[in-house]
């Protein structure tokens, strides 16, 4: 015996319900307001300095 042939997806599915302009608004919204995804490069190093350094300052018992 042959195997049953698969059943194809129904063709009168529901269209996409559209989103509404609060939704999308609120999404631009969100967007706005979160920080970039990465800091700057400058801005990455001075900030580890500022932590870095006095640490390891005072792990060689050095005062600033």
């Amino acid at each position: 015996m042959d195997a049953p042939a698969p059943v194809p997806p129904p063709t009168d599915t529901l269209p996409k319900k559209r989103r509404s302009v609060r939704h999308a608004r609120a999404i631009q919204r969100d967007r706005t307001q979160r920080a970039l995804g990465a800091p700057l490069a400058e801005a990455a190093v001075a900030r580890l300095t500022e932590i870095v350094h006095p640490a390891t300052l005072a792990q060689v018992s050095y005062a600033l």
